[in-house]
């Protein structure tokens, strides 16, 4: 790690390269400049030599400067935001910026002459921006700075915040851009302690909590650390737009010119690495930080005038009368006069001459000049006694003899017109003396004598101020305390807040993503379900369906056989039962045969064939079936009737009669009919032969 020391060497070297060494175009500083905010118009308004390429911020876009404000430009290099500032404040403001480098303050002073014969209202100093001792205390209203607190030692830092609210008035603010370390990045050790990356505003860079603290501890509030993201790589990629005439200018420029003549704030200093390859915004970036002083004056107090310490006892309690221009201009800057010179208050403590009045204090150490007054002055030169031993030493001369009147004057009057005589006039006197100094003994014991009243006063006036300087110090402690408990509070609620806002987006989010999940899922079990499903159902329709024909086409197959064997059994039951009654019928035939056949050989059969005339025909049928013939009395009882035509008319042959019905067809032209019957037994051809022999 460098000492402070060699950084301040190498940050005058490096800055004094970057401001000599070179020419200037104007295209690289103008290309820097507004990619940080500056515009063509501001940049068109000032001397160009006034821009180069330094920034890294737009710190008038935050200080909102009103005109008559007094602002300070920390760092204020070629005077190019003292310039700016200057506009904005107008001829009744103050600018003053601050460098402690004589090659930057001589090109500043340079600009200032160019601009239109110099700025009155613009002047520069050298000093440290971590202690400036030719500025006063509460006399600037704004204070910016442009890339140039990380150029301080990290160790030197509290002291250049601490410079920073010594000077501001009380509710006055700070405007800074600065290149902060960003959050969770840490810088290797190897570029942190590289001496070009620490003149190039990247080493010495502090983190956003850090430089937090440092403006906490010096005393300020409402602090807003804004990150501008703006690309840091500008340096580079502004350096590669000029013209090959200006090679080597910029910050990471390594060709053409040394690389003392980089002149942005992250230039390579001899000896360093090649920041051309560094990608800047990977380790920091641009940021603005804006700030107010603590003002612990509030409502009348705020506006009283300055006033003096209480005198100590030798003091004048009523000092020298301040002019009147004075007195105007301190009216109107209690802490300060308007010019900003170093005028000390008219009403000093410590022996000095005055500036106002030019009275040696010398002449006011006497120890009765703060004490007397005119109404008084006459009086203590009439009884006062004329020192008689002035050669002598003061603790050696007798105490003085006080006449309180003129002891003369009223003898001569008690004497005059003979009213008294001299000795009588004498004697009144000293009676008159006598009973005065009994009188102004009573007085002493019982009053206090006026060196005590003063003394008493100006101890109860110091009490009181010290009381007062106690509660204001105890005031201003507490409010700080407070508000920085109230910034500590806010702080941490924000930090809550963030933190809640962020586990509700982040609760959010999880319960989006689980009410998603939870989505999927039921939709894929929906599917899966839906898939079960229908692959039950495609089991159960294929399983019934198979099912049903193959036990279909089973009970088919059942019925069919037992259809067939039914059927083969009805039908082997049919032809059983035919060929049974087939062979039942040939045996009853058979046995009929042999019953008819043992009948005809028991009894004989005789056949009547006879032609019976028309007319005689039913008769005869009448007798044939009265004799027993042509009837079915049994088995083989019958009689068969045969009529066959005769005559002279038609012949048809094979016309029958029923003899059982009675009826003969087509008999009109039959004359006569044959007759053919069989006769059982012999009785009966014998009654039918009787019955019929009257008609045969």
């Amino acid at each position: 790690m460098s000492s402070a020391s060699e950084i301040y060497s190498a940050v005058k070297a490096h800055y004094s390269a970057a401001c000599s060494n070179r020419t200037f175009t104007g295209t690289y500083e103008s290309g820097v400049a507004k990619a940080f905010g500056y515009t063509a118009e501001e940049l068109a308004s000032i001397p160009q030599d006034a821009n180069l390429g330094l920034s890294c911020g737009n710190p008038l876009a935050l200080a909102a400067l009103r005109e008559g404000e007094t602002v300070v430009d920390l760092g204020s290099g070629a005077g190019l935001d003292c310039f700016l500032a200057a506009q904005k404040v107008g001829p009744t403001g103050k600018v003053i910026g601050v460098d402690m480098n004589d090659d930057m303050l001589a090109k500043a002073d340079s600009n200032n002459k160019k601009r239109h014969g110099g700025h009155d209202n613009v002047r520069f100093l050298k000093s440290p921006i971590t202690q400036i001792k030719a500025l006063e205390d509460n006399i600037v209203d704004c204070i910016i700075s442009n890339c140039v607190i990380n150029l301080v030692p990290d160790e030197h830092k509290p002291h250049a915040f601490r410079e920073m609210n010594r000077l501001l008035r009380p509710g006055g603010r700070v405007a800074i851009s600065d290149i902060l370390i960003k959050q969770g990045v840490t810088l290797p050790p190897h570029l942190k302690s590289d001496m070009a990356l620490l003149v190039g505003c990247i080493a010495g860079a502090s983190r956003v909590g850090d430089y937090d603290m440092f403006l906490r501890d010096a005393g300020f509030v409402d602090i807003m650390i804004v990150d501008k993201r703006k690309d840091l790589n500008v340096y580079n990629s502004s350096a590669t737009d000029v013209d090959d005439g200006d090679a080597g200018r910029s910050c990471c420029e390594t060709g053409g010119a040394p690389a003392q003549s980089s002149r942005s704030c992250c230039g390579v200093a001899p000896g360093g690495q090649d920041l051309k390859n560094v990608d800047l915004n990977a380790y920091a970036g641009s940021y603005s930080i804006y700030a107010e002083a603590y003002s612990s004056r509030y409502g009348p107090a705020a506006s009283q005038e300055a006033l003096p310490p209480p005198p100590k006892p030798a003091e004048s309690l009523f000092p020298t009368e301040v002019p009147a221009s004075l007195e105007k201009d301190l009216k109107h800057e209690p802490y300060s006069n308007p010019a900003h010179e170093e005028i000390a208050h008219p009403i000093q403590s410590d022996g000095s001459k005055t500036a106002c009045s030019g009275i040696d204090d010398s002449a006011s150490t006497g120890p009765s000049e703060g004490v007397e007054t005119v109404g008084t002055q006459d009086l203590d030169l009439v009884l006062s006694v004329p020192d008689e031993a002035p050669s002598k030493h003061r603790h050696l001369e007798p105490s003085p003899y006080e006449h309180h009147f003129d002891t003369y004057s009223l003898v001569q009057q008690l004497a005059t017109g003979g009213a008294y005589t001299p000795d009588q006039a004498i004697t009144l006197m000293k009676a008159i003396r006598h009973m005065l100094a009994l009188n102004l003994m009573v007085a002493k014991d019982s009053l206090v004598s006026k060196s005590d009243i003063e003394n008493e006063a100006y101890l109860f006036r110091a009490a009181c101020s010290e009381l007062r300087t106690t509660l204001q110090a105890t005031r201003h402690s507490e409010i700080l305390k407070q508000r920085s408990q109230r910034a500590q509070l806010l702080h941490e609620s924000d930090l809550l807040s963030q933190k809640m806002t962020q586990d509700l987006s982040s609760m959010r989010e999880e319960l989006k993503g689980m009410f998603n999940d939870r989505k999927l899922g039921l939709a894929e079990e929906k599917r899966r379900l839906d898939g079960k499903i229908q692959d039950l159902n495609y089991t159960i329709t294929v399983l019934l369906n198979s099912e049903a024909k193959s036990n279909v086409e089973g009970l088919r197959w059942i019925l069919t056989r037992r259809a067939a064997l039914a059927i083969s059994l009805s039908a082997c039951m049919i032809l059983a039962a035919l060929n049974y009654s087939g062979m039942k019928t040939r045996e009853r035939e058979e046995a009929e045969r042999k019953r008819n056949k043992a009948k005809d050989q028991a009894k004989e059969r005789f056949k009547l064939v006879f032609n019976v005339p028309l007319s005689g025909l039913e008769a005869c049928k009448t007798a044939i079936f009265a004799a027993g013939a042509g009837r079915y009395p049994g088995p083989g009882n019958y009689t068969e009737c045969c009529f066959t035509t005769m005559g002279t008319g038609q012949f048809r042959p094979g016309d029958k009669a029923n003899p059982h019905i009675g009826t003969v067809g087509n008999l009109e032209y039959v004359e006569s009919a044959k007759v053919e019957t069989l006769c059982v037994g012999e009785d009966v051809v014998r009654k039918a032969v009787e019955g019929l022999k009257a008609y045969v």
